[in-house]
């Protein structure tokens, strides 16, 4: 047994520092700055997302793929593109702000317009969880669970994940 415990401890010992916690202490909002692609997928009511639209009630599956430019300034804009229960609607991010959090973290609010219908959502918030990667790369990934603002709860949830593509 002592033959086996002591390489595989000198083993942890050797990766220990790649191992630690990602120290973001001196991050600020310019440096998730960039153009981030997006994929996710979830359940949504739309009836509570955009209430009085005449919207179906009750969660429906969705699918949407998204690009959204941050501008380092805690401001950004971008596209989305849903299938929601089988229908394809477009929709823009309206408002969208960020802001990087002591915990390594990043709150969004936003609000969807969706570009078919023109009809626009109450204000929505998600936390997103910062990953880096390879020298420069950046993973956004969230898990949106409940209520935009102003709404009854149960609204939506969702996975998603964002890859920054360009700075």
């Amino acid at each position: 047994m002592k033959h086996v415990f002591v390489p595989l401890v000198g083993a942890v010992l050797t990766f220990l520092p790649a191992l630690k916690a990602q120290d973001c202490s001196s991050w600020t909002n310019w440096d998730l700055r960039g153009t981030y692609a997006q994929s996710g997928s979830g359940f949504i009511d739309l009836s509570k997302t955009f209430p009085g639209a005449g919207l179906p009630s009750g969660l429906t599956p969705y699918f949407v793929i998204s690009a959204i430019v941050y501008d380092g300034r805690g401001s950004g804009a971008g596209w989305l593109s849903f299938n929601m229960g089988g229908t394809q609607v477009n929709a823009q991010y309206v408002g969208y702000t960020y802001s990087m959090l002591a915990n390594c973290s990043l709150q969004v609010t936003f609000r969807l317009k969706l570009t078919d219908l023109g009809i626009t959502s109450g204000v929505q918030s998600s936390l997103k969880i910062i990953v880096p990667k390879r020298a420069g790369d950046l993973e956004l990934r969230s898990i949106h669970v409940g209520t935009p603002f102003g709404t009854a709860p149960d609204t939506s949830l969702n996975l998603e994940e964002m890859h920054r593509i360009s700075i």
